[in-house]
């Protein structure tokens, strides 16, 4: 095999580690670079020959230093003064610049970039065309891929995962086996962690957290200090702020894609309120306190769970959504003894309604 750069005499020193520059014996056309390569031309440092492969187009430049058991290889291109160290493996088309470091076991590929001051160690995988900058941290057994971009000082870790256009920055963190995707935007000092899931077009931000198995999506907003948790959902329109819990298997939002005339509706819990149990809180209501809403049981036949949100007077049984008239007539419809049941509770919290009001 020919050769396609050598290691000069010219020597530094790393935390005991001699490394060489670099010296090209032919041209080399990377597409990350924006001149090709001449033969002679000096590049960036290496331990040995190990470092950077003698094939493909992958290439060292400037000040940059790769060492120690760390692999360039494919047409990879690392620059400035960043460093690739320990068992890193940065290959594909991927582009490693500015301050960044690649260490440990991290693995870097596909069209994927790092640069500024990003750090991506540990187990770490970044790849497709995913782009990590500025103070961003990387590690342990996370990924980020697709077009997921993720800068600031923000930290992904534990086996955390984000993908698609997702967007993570400010001092945001992502852990636990967390995952992101489509469009989803974390920022702030959010927290997301657990097995919790943020996609379509929400934003998390504030101090606002998000984690156990819950589930966040659509338009929806969850900001200041609200936490989302347990096997909850939100989603659509939703805008969760204040210090509003949503918890257990409480559902908050419609059901997008089955009821289009409805997306533009907003629901907003705020204040000091906790949604917990088996709510479902649907189109245009707003929950302030624990007296906005009721969670009631179907204990005489199916057994499930319905709620009434006091803003907007509405109740949500199964697939029903509507008034409490709309209710009591369609319970009669299926029988007597639930008519008689649904009336009795739709007239309890009408009664609860006026002495409140």
């Amino acid at each position: 095999m020919k050769k396609k750069y050598k290691l000069t005499k010219e020597t530094i020193e790393i935390n005991g580690h001699i490394l060489h520059r670099i010296k090209a014996l032919r041209e080399i056309n990377n597409v990350k670079v924006n001149d090709v390569i001449k033969k002679g031309d000096l590049g960036g440092y290496v331990e040995s020959e190990d470092n950077l492969s003698q094939d493909g187009d992958c290439w060292i430049l400037d000040d940059a230093k790769v060492y120690e058991e760390a692999t360039i290889y494919g047409n990879a291109i690392v620059l400035g003064n960043a460093k690739v160290y320990g068992q890193a493996r940065v290959y594909g088309n991927a582009k490693i610049y500015g301050f960044s470091h690649i260490y440990e076991c991290a693995k870097v590929y596909g069209d994927s970039e790092i640069f500024d001051y990003a750090k991506v160690y540990g187990y770490a995988k970044i790849f497709y065309s995913a782009i990590v900058y500025r103070k961003a941290k990387i590690h342990d057994g996370a990924k980020v891929y697709d077009k997921a971009k993720v800068y600031g000082d923000s930290e992904i870790f534990e086996k955390s995962e984000i993908s698609g256009f997702s967007k993570i920055y400010n001092n945001a963190r992502i852990s636990g086996h967390a995952r992101t995707f489509n469009q989803a935007c974390i920022y702030g000092n959010a927290h997301i962690f657990g097995y919790a899931k943020v996609l379509g077009r929400a934003n998390i931000f504030g101090n606002a957290t998000v984690g156990g198995s819950s589930q966040v999506y659509g338009n929806c907003n969850i900001y200041e200090n609200a936490s989302i948790d347990g096997h909850s959902e939100v989603y659509d329109n939703s805008d969760i702020h204040g210090v509003a819990r949503i918890n257990d298997k409480a559902k908050i939002g419609y059901y997008a894609g089955w009821y289009t005339k409805y997306l533009k509706q907003k629901i907003e819990i705020c204040g000091d309120v906790l949604i917990d149990g088996n709510a479902e809180i649907r189109e245009n209501a707003i929950i302030k306190d624990r007296a906005d809403y009721a969670v009631f049981k179907n204990n005489w036949s199916s057994g499930r769970y319905f709620t009434w949100t006091k803003s907007n007077d509405m109740w949500k049984v199964g697939c029903f959504y509507g008034t409490g008239k709309q209710l009591i007539e369609k319970a009669y419809s299926d029988s007597e003894e639930s008519g008689r049941r649904y009336e009795a509770i739709v007239k309890y919290t009408e009664t609860l309604n006026k002495q409140n009001t």
